[in-house]
Order: C-alpha cells, then structure tokens, then sequence
C-alpha cells in the first residue's frame, strides 16, 4: 500500500503579495491584470494550485473579517466566552443594535473553506 505525501509549500502572508486586491465592488482581482483569481497557477499541478487557493483563500477570510469589523461595525464575539484552550468555540459577528434592532439578520458561515462574508469562490 503507497501512499502519496503531500509537499510543503511557502506562500505569501499577505494579498498584495499574491498579487491581489480588492477592486471598489469588494471584488478580488489581479492587481496588474485586474482579473478575476485564477485557479490555475501552474498548468498541469493540481496539487500546488490546490494549495495555493487554500493558502490565498486563508488570506481573504481575515481580509473580510476585517472588513465585517472596520467597514460595517460589526463586533466579533466568541462563544462560548470562558472556553477552555482545548475546548470547542466558535464566534459571529453582531452590530452593537442587535438587541434593540426591529429586525435581525443572521448569517451562519460552516467550517468548509468558505466563511462568514464571502458570497462566492470560483
């Protein structure tokens, strides 16, 4: 029985080191080219592409976080609040009206690679 292990790669820290921004429509785009993101970095390696879109995808995340707290004022709340290091937490974004406000959103991101503020990967 073989088994295929997995290389170890170094990517970039931040977005503009990919070569990346976000244009004024909060859309990701080649900051040279403006294109949208190519999955296909190198042809023919799935592998690296795969763990290049993890790798960037990582970056968006705490990009749009930020975004969700500077840009809409939201709060970031973990919960539960006195867990434990080992201990399963979770967290959500919450306006400082949300028990006051006559009506209430809720966006409930999972665990896949597509989070709380993201409305599409492609």
């Amino acid at each position: 029985m073989s088994s295929k292990k997995s290389k170890e790669y170094e990517f970039p820290d931040t977005l503009a080191d990919f070569g990346y921004g976000f244009n004024d429509e909060g859309q990701l785009r080649h900051l040279e080219t403006k294109e949208a993101y190519q999955f296909q970095v190198r042809e023919d390696d799935l592998e690296y592409n795969q763990k290049h879109y993890e790798a960037i995808g990582e970056i968006i995340t705490e990009n749009v976080y930020s975004m969700l707290e500077k840009d809409c004022e939201l709060q970031k709340l973990e919960l539960p609040k006195d867990a434990e290091e080992n201990e399963p937490k979770t967290f959500f974004f919450m306006s400082d009206d949300v028990m006051t406000a006559k009506r209430l959103m809720i966006l409930i991101h999972g665990s896949g690679a597509v989070r709380a503020g993201q409305w599409a990967r492609k």
